[in-house]
């Protein structure tokens, strides 16, 4: 395999992601890896992304045990100010609705759209959105254990037409920090889409392929699919595309997750968000 940087870290963060569910549901059961695995950084990072899109489909279900972490208010606002926070990022809301995330320590922005919520783990915007509806809640609690320092922002698509089954489509933002993807060609981006199909149970790889995005960027796309049950014991698709670049002090990965029913309008919108990222220069 061509690369100029192989990489290897562990994948302890999955099965930290895969334990964090709310008191009351089902238990996502962490993929059996061999003791002498070895992976890269991609395969880790969209698997990543791929547990936290399972852990909120099962929590997609009424459930009595959920209680905010903030007291209720009528309207949840966000300061149109931009902020900068520990985790190096600010979040602003424009005049039309939309919002603007820099991720300063990554060295990127991307806009998100006015239908979208876009918090960072903990901040003022997401306790903000703790006061939202029980499902959104439950989405929220469902990262907030997650490191700010990796998992760099989420986004909730809150159309009410858009949301089936009580399950919001999302996107997960994930940040390897000093860490680079190869394009060269595709052998990397393929065999990393096999490996991650082979830790995570259940989950079929539909496509992978090369491609570019706003001003030239060069992307890996990863298409999956996971079937698994709901606490209803129902069959659920989730249908995941992953997008990986190299960004100036690291690589991303931003996965849409949604289901089947609103494939097609959620990975329109997310290819519409990806057009607005721009890379900060070295």
């Amino acid at each position: 395999m061509n690369t100029k940087r192989t990489l290897f870290i562990s994948l302890i963060s999955l099965t930290t992601i895969l334990a964090c569910v709310i008191p009351g549901l089902p238990t996502p059961s962490a993929p059996a890896l061999a003791p002498t695995v070895d992976t890269g950084i991609l395969s880790t990072m969209v698997a990543e992304t791929v547990s936290a899109a399972i852990v909120l489909t099962e929590q997609a279900v009424p459930t009595p045990t959920l209680v905010p972490t903030s007291t209720p208010t009528s309207e949840p606002t966000l300061t149109p100010t931009a902020e900068i926070v520990p985790v190096g990022s600010t979040l602003t809301v424009q005049e039309d609705g939309s919002t603007l995330f820099i991720d300063e320590r990554a060295g990127y922005e991307i806009t998100v759209p006015p239908s979208w919520l876009a918090v960072r783990i903990n901040e003022q915007e997401y306790q903000d959105a703790l006061t939202l509806s029980a499902d959104i809640q439950k989405s929220l609690l469902s990262i907030q254990n997650n490191d700010p320092n990796i998992f760099r922002l989420f986004a909730i698509d809150t159309q009410n037409e858009h949301v089936l089954d009580e399950f919001y489509t999302n996107i997960n933002f994930i940040w390897e920090e000093q860490s680079t993807i190869s394009f060269e060609n595709n052998e990397d981006l393929n065999g990393s889409a096999v490996h991650l199909a082979e830790i995570t149970s259940g989950l079929k790889i539909l496509s992978s392929e090369i491609s570019t995005i706003s001003d030239g960027i060069p992307v890996g796309v990863i298409e999956s699919s996971y079937i698994m049950k709901n606490s209803s014991n129902e069959d659920v698709a989730v249908f995941q595309r992953h997008i990986i670049f190299n960004t100036r002090t690291g690589a991303m990965t931003v996965t849409v997750s949604t289901l089947e029913e609103a494939k097609d309008a959620a990975f329109s919108a997310f290819d519409a968000i990806l057009e607005t990222i721009k890379i900060a220069p070295e």
